[in-house]
């Protein structure tokens, strides 16, 4: 087994595939249909021992939820808020999932367009209200 064979890959632009660890041969059912060009994002395997999903309109956090391991392991906010001010001069209503390492650092594990996420417990109405902000964003109004 050589150290190509442990790397977290993910597909870049659309989730194609689930990301995982290049380390048997299933990985190649997953990327085999295709083209070798295909953008993806490498990195080392992380073990998270808890994850959130960060809810993000029009460039405000609106809400925090659980969705993975431990509930009382808690994200960095600092590092949230530093995600959040990085990406609003391109991303104005979307989830930004986060994980937490036993050693509590926070990593980002991905971001999701907002048209297609779940409410995650998050209240209803500001749910809906998030989702009508992305639509609203996608025809241009």
């Amino acid at each position: 087994e050589s150290d190509q064979d442990n790397i977290f890959i993910k597909p870049i632009s659309q989730k194609l595939f689930i990301g995982h660890i290049r380390n048997n041969i299933g990985y190649l059912l997953q990327t085999a249909p295709f083209e070798n060009d295909l953008e993806i994002w490498c990195s080392d395997p992380v073990q998270f021992v808890s994850e959130y999903r960060v809810f993000v309109s029009n460039k405000q956090i609106i809400g925090c939820k659980h969705y993975k391991g431990d509930f009382l392991i808690f994200p960095d906010v600092e590092i949230i808020y530093a995600c959040v001010l990085k990406m609003a001069s391109k991303y104005f209503t979307y989830s930004l999932d986060v994980g937490i390492t036993k050693q509590g650092q926070t990593f980002v594990v991905e971001v999701n367009d907002a048209f297609a996420l779940g409410c995650y417990g998050l209240d209803c109405i500001t749910y809906a209200k998030m989702l009508e902000n992305r639509w609203l964003e996608i025809v241009n109004l």
